[in-house]
C-alpha cells in the first residue's frame, strides 16, 4: 500500500487517504467473512 504524495498535498489530506486506505482493508475482510458464513 503505497500513497504518492501530491504536490501541494497537506498531511490532512494524505492522512485521510491513508485512512480510506485502511477502512477499505478492513472492510474487504469482513466481507470476505460474512461470505463464508
Amino acid at each position: 500500500m503505497r500513497i504518492k504524495k501530491k504536490r501541494g498535498a497537506t498531511d490532512e489530506e494524505l492522512f485521510s487517504l491513508l485512512l480510506n486506505e485502511v477502512l477499505n482493508d478492513r472492510a474487504k475482510k469482513i466481507w470476505e467473512r460474512i461470505k463464508e458464513i
